[in-house]
C-alpha cells in the first residue's frame, strides 16, 4: 500500500473549517496535522474507510479518511462534542449516518449547513466494529457479525450463508 502520508489532502465539505476555527490553525498547519498523524485503522484498498488520529497539545483529534483517485480524502473529524455548529453557530442534533456502505455512526449533524462531527465514542464503536475476534466452536471456527452489517444483506439468525475465498479475503453472502 502506498504512503498515504506522501498523498495530496482533499476535506469533505467544511472538514478543513472546523479545525481552523476549532483549534486556530492555519491550513498549513491542518495538513501538517494529517501529514504526521498516526494510522489507527489502515485503508486495505481505495474506497474503503481508515481512521488516524494526531495530537494538537493536550487535545487528540481523530480524522475519519478514505483514499480516492490517488488522493487522501478526510471525510470527518472528531473527539469532542458540541452543542453548537463552529461554523454557523445553529444547534446540532444526532443522526445515524452512515460513513461506507453498511457501516453506520451516531454523529452530531447541523441542520443549516449539514456539517457533522464524530465524538470520541463513536470513534471507538466503529473502529471496534471492523476488528472480531474468531472462537472456538466444536472443530470449527466462529466470528460474530455485526447486527448493522447483517441487516446490510439481510442475514438474520437461522440463514443459511455461502462461504467463499477471495483474494485472500472470506466472503460471506446470504445464500439464495
Amino acid at each position: 500500500m502506498q504512503d498515504i502520508h506522501r498523498l495530496p489532502i482533499h476535506f469533505k465539505k467544511h472538514t478543513a473549517l472546523r479545525l481552523l476555527q476549532r483549534f486556530e490553525l492555519s491550513l498549513d498547519e491542518v495538513k501538517h496535522c494529517i501529514k504526521t498523524a498516526k494510522i489507527i485503522k489502515p485503508v486495505e484498498k481505495d474506497g474503503n474507510i481508515g481512521i488516524m488520529q494526531s495530537n494538537l497539545g493536550d487535545s487528540k483529534i481523530k480524522f475519519v479518511f478514505t483514499i480516492r483517485e490517488k488522493a487522501l480524502w478526510i471525510i470527518t473529524s472528531g473527539g469532542m462534542q458540541m452543542s453548537k455548529c463552529p461554523i454557523c453557530g445553529t444547534p446540532m442534533h444526532k443522526e445515524q449516518r452512515e460513513i461506507q456502505k453498511g457501516i453506520y455512526a451516531q454523529v452530531e449533524v447541523c441542520p443549516k449547513c449539514e456539517d457533522e462531527w464524530i465524538d470520541e465514542k463513536e470513534y471507538e464503536a466503529l473502529y471496534q466494529m471492523f476488528t472480531r475476534k474468531a472462537f472456538k466452536i466444536g472443530g470449527s471456527l466462529a466470528i460474530r457479525i455485526p447486527k448493522e452489517l447483517a441487516n446490510v444483506i439481510g442475514l438474520k439468525e437461522g440463514s443459511d450463508v455461502k462461504l467463499a475465498v477471495k483474494d485472500k479475503k472470506l466472503v460471506i453472502e446470504p445464500a439464495s
